[in-house]
């Protein structure tokens, strides 16, 4: 959701698969948050994009950890605010697109 960092339930399952996936490995596990192009304007909890983008990589971490019991010497958290798009900001559709998390696992 735009401007949030809160996990929405519908998306445990998922997280919860990609978990079971990487906890049974050693190596690092690249959690990174992305935000459409929108101004923070009036959050108490964000004064930009860039701490947006960190929160929601954060909240992702915390799920791995508290609800997966991955190692958190292996989450390595990284936000990027509005600097990498995979879609137009031009669009609400777009912008969809590009609030988001990338889990990336090392070479």
């Amino acid at each position: 959701e735009s401007g949030s960092a809160e996990l929405e339930q519908q998306f445990f399952s998922t997280l919860s698969e990609i978990g079971d996936v990487v906890s049974s490995g050693t190596g690092g596990i690249r959690i990174e948050g992305h935000t459409d192009n929108i101004p923070i304007m009036f959050s108490d909890r964000f004064e930009s994009n860039w701490e947006l983008s960190a929160a929601r990589a954060a909240s992702v971490a915390a799920y791995f950890e508290n609800s997966l019991a991955i190692d958190p010497s292996r989450l390595e958290v990284a936000g990027f605010g509005e600097t990498v798009p995979v879609d137009t900001n031009e669009t609400a559709a777009g912008r969809a697109n590009n609030r988001r998390i990338e889990i990336k696992i090392p070479d």
